[in-house]
């Protein structure tokens, strides 16, 4: 029953549509019909009126004679800008039928001849006028303007000025309608131009960005499929034994195929300035993963150091890094006693650069790049002023602070902190909102939305830093997936372990212990505190009954559980020195090479950089009898050349 009075309510309504379409086109061939009936009635009231009013009747025909003179002269003049025939058949019937008024007026408009004239003049000359009116109609439905498209309707006025297809992608110009419409507006209008390109595409597809040189142009491109689906494989260490400014670090592709890099240290020659990072999205977004492969590339370069914190998931973030990280904090307490001494040694080296003349690090400065990653940062960094002058203070000094946390919000990161941050790397977010704490309003703007993402595509992110150009910071990437093992093969490879890991286990002993730091000719403990106890395997066997003490002050930790013995003077490590150096020289080798130094490390039982200092030493004023080395200007930082014995005082 509902259904039939549907359907007849939609035939009423069909119909009265249809209706009301015929009696529109009908009412365009009225007005001279109408003007033909209407001009004998009132001829006739103007005959019974002054007609036969002997006294009226010449006054109104002067009257009517001359309004019917100004009349003719006056509708030739108004349909000038017309066509010609129509300015004629208009002046024509505007004479012909003041003429017959006038008659009708004087005689009669029913005596005969003047009903003939009016029968048979007056039909003529309104067949004329729909014969036209018809023609008219005919050229205006063939020559009719198409409906807008969806499409001219969301660009609301703007001009595609350029389109062409490239690799699976339509990128172009757009013109704004100048003067109404701005570029803003186009890019407020993208979800709608995007709903309304007739092919359909998914959501994100459309980036509109601001043209360089002209404010009334855009640029735009269209991606209709996801060319980032599919796990993209980690190649490999970028320029493992070079520096790390010798060139970027590459982290994954963009969408138009090229890689994208990030520069982790600045280069004043062009003017790119060293920045902090903050690497945001939702749990399982891919970052803590992207960053661990980012910083293994960084760990095959000779002058980079790294430093970290977690304080939730210890190892289970930095896995196979684990070895070559120079401090590892696992507490909210370890996590701030680094940001202060981080601090400290900024301190050091600023004072070292202001002497030689260094505004910022630099290749051969003689310090490593030291990346200073704060894992799962916001009970480190939220309510931390130390943090707050970590970040203002320690960049020129090499120190690139980096805060890797799910939401930059306010209450999370002070926003003071938070606007030292000066490059990002967004994963997935929630929702719109929560992009704007780590992108820019430009390239949210021109069509950046890590909210279309979440969690559902992991290593899918924006980059926005120092070095990239900027026509890309709104463009999507997707980083690299590199898997345990081949991180591991590759910084065995060609990387330094500065701490033995003997289980994961005992790598949880926070690298806060172990004092790399020491005064060359300190023999008092490096230590000097009580290490914690590593948890035991589960499979080991021990008698419940006998009591296990901690290990002593005294034991050594320096080089994750090294020598057990008692601590060398500072004779005896030296000694340990030259005959590592005599050993090398013996089997023909000329160079001493990082990894060998920490070799050394554990056979003098000081700390590596009692080791580096020591061989520095041997450089400017090595004793008689000493294997002696020699730096170069050239030479990578920790290769020192073996030359003979010193003569030194001879």
């Amino acid at each position: 029953m509902g259904k039939r009075a549907t359907s007849a309510n939609a035939g009423k309504g069909a119909t009265h549509r249809v209706s009301k379409s015929t009696a529109s086109r009908v009412l365009t061939y009225a007005p001279p019909w109408a003007a033909w009936i209407i001009v004998l009635p009132l001829s006739a009231v103007a005959y019974v009126t002054w007609g036969r009013n002997p006294t009226a009747a010449p006054w109104m025909s002067m009257a009517a004679f001359a309004l019917v003179a100004a009349l003719v002269p006056f509708t030739w003049r108004v349909l000038r800008p017309r066509d010609e025939v129509l300015q004629w058949m208009g002046t024509v019937s505007a004479g012909l039928g003041g003429f017959w008024f006038i008659v009708g007026m004087l005689v009669g408009p029913l005596t005969r001849g003047v009903i003939d004239a009016w029968g048979f003049g007056g039909f003529g000359i309104c067949v004329f006028w729909t014969i036209r009116r018809m023609v008219v109609n005919g050229a205006a439905e063939q020559h009719a303007e198409p409906q807008e498209s969806p499409l001219v309707k969301a660009l609301n006025g703007a001009r595609v000025q350029t389109a062409k297809a490239i690799d699976g992608r339509v990128v172009g110009e757009l013109e704004v309608n100048r003067g109404s419409q701005t570029v803003k507006d186009l890019q407020g209008a993208r979800e709608t131009i995007e709903a309304a390109l007739p092919d359909g595409v998914r959501p994100g597809a459309l980036r509109i960005a601001k043209h360089p040189t002209d404010a009334g142009r855009a640029t735009y491109a269209i991606v209709p499929t996801d060319p980032l689906a599919g796990e993209i494989p980690w190649p490999g260490p970028s320029a493992p034994g070079a520096s790390i400014a010798d060139a970027p670090i590459p982290i994954g592709m963009y969408e138009d195929g090229t890689v994208a890099s990030v520069y982790l240290c600045g280069d004043d020659s062009i003017g790119r300035a060293l920045a902090h990072w903050l690497i945001m999205g939702m749990n399982g977004s891919g970052k803590s993963q992207a960053w661990v492969m980012a910083m293994a590339d960084a760990l095959t370069r000779y002058d980079f150091e790294l430093r970290a914190s977690d304080h939730i998931k210890a190892t289970q973030t930095f896995g196979p890094l684990l070895r070559y990280m120079t401090k590892v904090a696992f507490s909210l307490k370890d996590a701030k006693a680094l940001i202060n001494e981080v601090r400290d040694e900024a301190a050091e080296r600023f004072a070292d650069f202001g002497k030689r003349g260094i505004k910022q690090w630099e290749k051969g400065c003689g310090y490593p790049l030291t990346i200073v990653w704060v894992e799962e940062a916001p009970d480190v960094v939220s309510d931390s002023a130390a943090f707050t002058k970590l970040v203002e203070q320690v960049r020129s000094a090499g120190f690139v602070v980096v805060v890797s946390m799910q939401l930059a919000k306010h209450d999370r990161i002070d926003t003071t902190a938070r606007a030292q941050l000066a490059a990002a790397v967004c994963f997935g977010v929630r929702d719109a909102q929560d992009a704007t704490y780590a992108l820019p309003d430009t390239v949210l703007d021109a069509g950046a939305a890590p909210d279309n993402w979440g969690n559902r595509k992991p290593g899918y992110a924006y980059l926005v830093a120092p070095g990239v150009d900027e026509e890309m910071w709104p463009v999507p990437l997707r980083t690299f997936r590199a898997r345990d093992p081949q991180i591991v093969a590759v910084l065995g490879e060609w990387a330094t372990p500065v701490r033995e890991i003997e289980s994961p286990a005992t790598s949880l002993v926070s690298s806060s212990l172990e004092g790399d730091v020491v005064d060359p000719d300190d023999t008092e403990d490096e230590d000097g505190m009580e290490p914690i106890p590593p948890t035991l395997e589960p499979d080991m066997q021990i008698d419940p009954d006998q009591p296990i003490s901690p290990p002593s002050a005294d034991a050594n930790l320096a080089f994750g559980g090294g020598s057990n013995g008692p601590k060398l003077s500072t004779e005896q490590a030296r000694a340990v020195v030259q005959q590592h150096l005599r050993t090398l020289a013996e089997q023909g080798q000329t160079h001493t090479q990082p990894a060998n130094v920490c070799q050394m490390k554990p056979a003098t039982t000081r700390s590596r950089e009692w080791v580096r200092q020591e061989l520095n030493r041997l450089c400017e004023q090595a004793g008689p009898g000493e294997v002696a080395l020699e730096r170069d200007v050239a030479d990578m930082p920790g290769v020192y050349r073996i030359v003979a014995p010193s003569l030194a005082g001879v």
